[in-house]
């Protein structure tokens, strides 16, 4: 999907299923040394809420009107990917 909309470039690594979340966030904590302090996890749904809340990594929601559970929980949220490097600037770290 990636190669197919031109955007793969922006990426050092993919993950999909059928690994879990918790399971991708511990591969790219083995794979590149970073620490949980060093990432920001941008989901879409309260599974990637849930993932980074288990490893305590900052995460951003993208929330809309589909996903209003994920809005409650969320302290840094965005509509959508255009705003995300302001959500970002504004993080309390």
């Amino acid at each position: 999907i990636l190669k197919y909309k031109n955007i793969d470039h922006y990426f050092d690594l993919v993950f999909g299923s059928p690994e879990n979340k918790i399971k991708h966030i511990e591969q790219i904590l083995l794979t590149t040394g970073y620490n949980v302090n060093e990432l920001i996890f941008i989901g879409d749904s309260i599974i990637d809420k849930n993932a980074a809340d288990h490893y305590d990594i900052k995460f951003i929601g993208v929330c809309n009107s589909h996903n209003i559970s994920l809005i409650q929980k969320c302290q840094y949220q965005v509509k959508d990917m255009n705003h995300l490097e302001a959500e970002i600037v504004n993080m309390r770290f």
